[in-house]
């Protein structure tokens, strides 16, 4: 009887392998279709998205070889889900802006007129898509015009060749700097979010460089969390001033304290100047790209020189107004690539000082409340002090 049941159970089991090889048999089609597909689905994964970079990077490489500018490695560029800035110069190649290291810092240099102050409002209106909250100390009122949409005839015509959208405003905070305001709180709006422009054209040189130095104390001054990446932009426009050649004070210690310790809190510096070599030390030795355009300045065309060679630098001082070197360690190997970049989506031109006002109305200043508690503690202590005077003359009396 158990040698029955044995017997039993070994032809059930030889039975069950029987049935499951039978069906493992139907299921190798199946198998070897999914194993089919997810090949192709490979391969055209691979040449969509890394082949066809490659043939594509080739072909703007050889459009490239009789141009002046040389063809950087366009594989090592970054791509269009960072800032969109211009073109690659000759290549009509959309050129990009990786705006979350942007915390690294940026100078833009260049003679008058060539294009630099354009080139920083591209990069601001991009990081505004972005959602980086941006504070512009401006000394000359020019990027007030943020608050109107582009209506220069000329700009409009370019929209197209660069695949620009509509023209439109940023709706901007404007406020004057003036004696009742030198103590805004440039670390709320640096919060805030959306762009905040303050004025400081009505300022003497003197006031505005105890402007600059107070907020980025300010921003020194405050307990940030660290951040990778770029969580807000602060312009400084026409820093050569700050320089003391050119009559500045001491805004440019704390600049150089910036420069060291912003990074790590996620807050970039966009530094705009008429020269790049006059800046030395702590200051150029962070800044994580920087961006030549036209210039006859022969410190800053030596640089060039030796960093890039001769060729390179005899094309500086020939650069149309607009177009710019680029240079960062994070794009093409480290080596400088050429840009022309884009015209602005809003107005080139500074508003009025009627129009400025008008939006300064529209919201109270905000102040650092520590230094009007001091203030008015010092109030108070005067008001004390002169009380406890004029009775102790009334004693005396």
């Amino acid at each position: 009887s158990q040698g029955t049941v044995s017997t039993s159970i070994t032809e059930e089991i030889a039975l069950e392998k029987i049935i499951s090889s039978s069906q493992w048999e139907e299921q190798i089609p199946a198998v070897l279709s999914i194993i089919v597909l997810g090949t192709l689905l490979w391969g055209g994964i691979y040449y969509f998205v890394f082949l066809r970079r490659k043939l594509k990077a080739r072909a703007l490489v050889e459009k490239l070889r009789d141009s002046v500018y040389p063809a950087p490695d366009f594989l090592t560029l970054p791509q269009s889900k960072y800032a969109h800035i211009g073109l690659i110069a000759d290549a009509d190649e959309q050129a990009y802006l990786d705006h979350t290291q942007l915390n690294r810092h940026t100078l833009i240099a260049g003679g008058t007129g060539c294009g630099k102050t354009v080139a920083a409002m591209d990069i601001v209106e991009e990081v505004l898509k972005k959602g980086v909250s941006v504070v512009v100390l401006d000394p000359v009122g020019q990027w007030s015009g943020f608050a109107k949409k582009c209506d220069d005839e000329r700009m409009r015509k370019l929209h197209k060749k660069f695949g620009l959208g509509v023209p439109r405003s940023y709706g901007p905070r404007v406020f004057e700097i003036r004696d009742a305001t030198m103590n805004l709180d440039v670390v709320h709006y640096l919060k805030k979010g959306g762009l905040t422009i303050l004025r400081l054209d009505t300022l003497t040189p003197k006031k505005a460089d105890a402007f600059i130095e107070g907020a980025l104390a300010q921003v020194y001054r405050e307990q940030w969390s660290e951040s990778g990446s770029l969580r807000s932009l602060l312009v400084l426009d026409e820093v050569h001033r700050l320089l003391p050649k050119y009559g500045g004070r001491k805004a440019y210690v704390k600049l150089e304290q910036a420069v060291r310790e912003f990074r790590k809190w996620g807050i970039g510096l966009l530094m705009i100047s008429q020269v790049l070599t006059d800046f030395k030390g702590a200051i150029r030795g962070n800044i994580g790209t920087e961006i030549q355009m036209h210039t006859r300045y022969e410190g800053d065309i030596k640089r060039v020189r030796e960093r890039q060679g001769a060729g390179i630098s005899k094309l500086i001082s020939k650069l149309p107004t607009g177009l710019g070197m680029l240079e960062s360690a994070n794009y093409n190997k480290g080596n400088s690539y050429f840009i022309e970049f884009r015209p602005l989506l809003h107005s080139p031109y500074k508003l009025t000082n009627e129009e400025s006002r008008k939006i300064a109305r529209q919201e109270t200043p905000v102040l650092r409340m520590e230094i009007l508690v001091k203030s008015s503690g010092k109030s108070e202590q005067n008001e004390s002090k002169g009380g406890e005077k004029k009775r102790h003359v009334s004693r005396r009396r």
